[in-house]
Formats: structure tokens, C-alpha cells, sequence
């Protein structure tokens, strides 16, 4: 299910359900906790409503926050990380008289992932499938000149800096072909519609992430730049994506310091 994890709450069905069932059991808790309170003043009584009405506001934002968080994206800082746990701090009594949080701990972890929908064990499933394709093309029997497919396919995870995956690579151990398709894999990423995980990038969005992965060493900065010079993006682009994300004429823009 890691392939379609839409959220980082999803599993057979999205989670955030579970939290929104507990808040209702939070706010009858409140509820209740109003009614059964005695007052002794109008004014003590007033307090209580006002105090009710915050604790009711607070409950409905942090939803709405939870809800949010829950999607994913590029980044999540750490400020909106320790509200997540400041909102797990939420707790109510049960019918049962047990008391009960907002969030489990286990929520609060993947809700304070700072990238995307998966979690780091997640992630290190999910890059299990470049091993996979390696292992299968090399029990395959290719001809001589396409000896290394093996070799150029398992290396676009790889980064010139070294810190890729999965053997650990640095630029000059990468074949030139390797290094084409790691450009041509974050591109594609970045601006893929079909991927129930995240919406799809502009062009301007993606070409600039990609700037900056060369300018880290992450991609090679020579193709990178033959990539936007001859407009390999461009071309990719008004066959493949959608008229929304087409917001740029031109790539080549700030080339000159790059």
C-alpha cells in the first residue's frame, strides 16, 4: 500500500478518521463537563461558557490543522512539528471514566514527518525497489552492447555527492547514463500527476529544484545545464503535462550564475 500512500495517516483507510471519531468523544466529554458544573454566580457561570467555547474553538483549529499536516509536502518545519505534540497533549474522559488522548504517539510520529507522506522505515521499504530492479535485470541475458542496463537503470538514485542509494556512489563512479537518468527521474517526480501522494509541480517549481540539487551536488551540474540550454524540459513538458503546469518560456533564466 507504501505505492499509494496518499497521507501520512493512510494505511487500508485514512486515520485522521480515528482522530476526528476521538475529538467527537472529546467534545461530549466538554459538554458534559459544562452541564455538570455548579455555578454559584451569573458571573461564574458566564466564565465557564466562555471557557467551554475556547476549549471548543481550539479543538475545531487543531483539526484543521491535523487535517492539513496529514496531506504532506515538500517540508514541514519544526515549529508546525511541536504544535502536532502540543496538540497530542489534548485529553478528555471516556463513559468509561478512562482517560483518553487526542493522538496516539504513534499519529504524533507520522504526522511530524517532514517530508512527504512516509515515514523513515517507510522510505527505507520503498527503496528496497532499486535492489529489486538490479537483482532482476542482472538475471537477465542482454546482449553484449547492452551489458550494463543493469548498472545504468540501479544508479538514478545515486548523487554526485555520494549520499544517494543504494550502493552509495560518487559522480565519478556513475556512468554518464545513470546521471542522465537521475536528472530525468526528479524531473518526472516533481511534475508526475499521477501520484496519489502529491500534487504536481509547475515547470518553473521543478527546474528550479533541480538548479539547486546541482548547485548541492546532487545532480550533475553539466546535465543539468544541457538539460535546460536545449529545453529537454520544455519538449517533456508539452507532450506530457498539463496545461496548468506550463508557466514558463523559458528555463534558461539565471544560467549565467549557475
Amino acid at each position: 500500500f507504501l505505492l499509494n500512500k496518499s497521507t501520512k495517516l493512510y494505511c487500508e483507510l485514512d486515520g485522521i478518521d480515528n482522530i476526528t471519531l476521538r475529538a467527537e468523544g472529546c467534545r461530549r466529554f466538554y459538554q458534559m463537563e459544562l452541564l455538570q458544573h455548579k455555578c454559584e454566580s451569573g458571573i461564574e457561570a458566564l466564565l465557564l461558557v466562555f471557557q467551554f467555547a475556547a476549549k471548543m474553538q481550539y479543538l475545531d483549529d487543531s483539526l484543521a490543522f491535523l487535517a492539513k499536516a496529514n496531506i504532506g509536502g515538500e517540508f514541514m518545519d519544526k515549529a508546525l512539528q511541536k504544535k502536532v505534540r502540543e496538540i497530542a497533549g489534548i485529553d478528555w474522559i471516556d463513559s468509561q471514566g478512562k482517560k483518553q488522548g487526542l493522538l496516539t504517539s504513534e499519529e504524533v510520529e507520522m504526522l511530524c514527518i517532514p517530508k512527504g507522506t512516509l515515514s523513515a522505515q517507510e522510505r527505507l521499504i520503498i527503496n528496497k525497489h532499486i535492489e529489486v530492479t538490479i537483482d532482476m535485470l542482472e538475471s537477465l541475458p542482454f546482449p553484449k552492447n547492452l551489458a550494463r542496463v543493469a548498472e545504468i537503470a540501479g544508479g538514478h538514485h545515486e548523487k554526485m555527492d555520494g549520499t544517494g542509494y543504494p550502493k552509495g556512489l560518487t559522480g565519478d563512479q556513475m556512468l554518464v547514463q545513470a546521471r542522465i537518468m537521475a536528472v530525468a527521474d526528479v524531473f518526472e517526480a516533481l511534475t508526475a500527476h499521477e501520484r496519489p501522494y502529491k500534487k504536481p509541480m509547475k515547470v518553473s517549481t521543478a527546474v528550479n529544484i533541480i538548479k539547486k540539487m546541482a548547485n548541492t551536488n546532487h545532480l550533475d551540474k553539466a546535465i543539468v545545464r544541457v538539460f535546460i540550454e536545449r529545453e529537454v524540459w520544455k519538449t517533456y513538458a508539452d507532450l506530457h503535462l498539463k496545461p496548468e503546469q506550463l508557466d514558463m518560456d523559458s528555463a534558461a533564466e539565471g544560467l549565467a550564475d549557475f
